[in-house]
């Protein structure tokens, strides 16, 4: 580059942004400076690239970094593009940047109101699926449901077919969650309950808060019976498009949460029935990447594995099988050997686990679990990703309690204590069961 010309292009530029003129602008003017010095080609050397509209503002809010306030500005928000800019910041710092919940969907909630000031920003299938996304990744699934709906519904067409892949696994994950929570939610009742009061008033109303709190239950499960049906129904229209191991996936987690959901409403008959089609399903998930000729199947591998666990840890004569877990610690090595992330890491301590109950010797293995777990949490703290492992623990270590005795069974339920705090940390401990 010529230096005068890139002299010129700097001065042009930033003093067009002083005066609050567009980035886009600015560039261009900056443009017009470099090619105005007669160099030969230093002004195309210039290129604009991010939201056109942005417009710098004096001590405003540095969008780039996660902070502890609470107020974030976005009155540089003047595009579709720039909101999506705006989404997908505020999603990678809550996967990846430990970012404080509360404090993202407050933001969340201040861009909604902004879309629902702009009608066509509103009606954006591209736009609807990264707020889902970003309501989905900040704990507020109902939300995220919603505009996952919005997404797969906007008239002008631009949601991907992720979005209602996602649109039905949402579906299956709110089902669990409302249950759970209502299911915890009786808990704590109930411990009110029985511990009494010092008057009859007390007492009373603590008899009608527990009997609230299953009504409540009650109503949780029938929404979920209705939102898991609604998911596997979607499901189902697309594979009959296209088949493939996400889709087949998706069902066996929609059978997972089946299988929670009828162990919430004492529904064991149903629960072996789930266990058995979320098995069959991430067999087909297997068999279907297989063919594709998928080069990571572990995802379906460990949940046929879960799914084998839950129906049979604590039983005699079971044993886990052992090239099964040869083939998956073989891909999870490989996995951390090249490209490490959560998952890989999480699913060695899983595997870990599995071997600990089908030994029955959980509660030898309590402290070493929790240790892994706990150092994971540290480094990645996203609840999404712990929603997911809370929920396999919730298939896994329930079932095996309830074959178990003693020290076993105390340590399956100080587990799943551990990991439902990680998974929703914003709930008080005493909710816990």
């Amino acid at each position: 580059m010529d230096d005068e010309a890139a002299s010129r292009f700097a001065e042009a530029f930033y003093g067009s942004l002083l005066r609050m003129d567009r980035f886009i602008d600015a560039v261009d003017k900056g443009r017009q400076a470099a090619y105005e010095s007669k160099s030969v080609n230093t002004w195309a050397a210039y290129q604009a690239y991010g939201d056109p509209d942005w417009v710098f503002r004096r001590k405003a809010q540095d969008v780039n970094q996660a902070t502890a306030s609470s107020v974030e500005d976005f009155s540089g928000v003047a595009s579709v593009v720039s909101l999506k800019f705006a989404l997908e910041r505020i999603t990678v710092q809550m996967k990846f940047q430990g970012a404080d919940l509360a404090i993202q969907l407050n933001s969340l909630k201040r861009l909604e109101d902004l879309a629902a000031g702009k009608e066509k920003w509103g009606k954006s299938g591209a736009v609807a699926e990264l707020f889902g996304e970003a309501f989905v990744e900040a704990g507020n699934v109902e939300s995220g449901m919603q505009w996952y709906e919005k997404a797969v519904t906007a008239p002008d067409g631009k949601a991907s077919m992720k979005a209602a892949e996602q649109l039905a696994n949402v579906r299956g994950r709110l089902a669990w969650e409302i249950v759970d929570k209502a299911m915890r939610h009786l808990g704590e009742m109930k411990k009110r309950e029985k511990a009494g009061g010092q008057t009859s008033k007390e007492r009373a109303a603590a008899r009608r808060a527990g009997a609230d709190a299953e009504r409540s239950l009650r109503q949780a499960v029938g929404r979920a019976d209705t939102l898991i049906e609604e998911s596997i129904a979607l499901l189902t229209k697309l594979i009959a498009v296209q088949q493939t191991m996400e889709r087949a996936s998706l069902i066996g987690s929609a059978c997972k949460r089946r299988a929670l959901v009828n162990g919430a409403a004492g529904r064991r008959a149903r629960v072996q029935q789930a266990l058995r089609q979320m098995k069959a399903a991430y067999e087909d998930a297997r068999e279907v990447g297989e063919k594709s000729g998928a080069s990571d199947l572990y995802y379906p591998a460990s949940n046929c594995l879960a799914a084998d666990v839950a129906l049979n840890a604590g039983t005699r004569r079971w044993t886990l099988d052992r090239e099964t877990i040869r083939v998956l610690r073989k891909s999870l090595q490989a996995k951390s050997a090249t490209d490490p992330d959560f998952w890989s890491v999480v699913g060695e301590t899983e595997i870990d686990q599995y071997e600990a109950l089908a030994g029955r010797r959980l509660a030898a293995a309590r402290k070493q679990l929790e240790k892994a777990y706990e150092d994971l949490h540290k480094r990645v703290t996203a609840t999404r990703m712990w929603a997911s492992v809370y929920d396999t623990a919730c298939l896994v270590l329930p079932n095996y309690a309830s074959r178990a005795t003693g020290k076993e069974r105390a340590a399956a339920n100080e587990l799943l204590a551990q990991l439902r705090t990680f998974a929703h940390p914003n709930e008080s401990e005493s909710n816990a069961e």
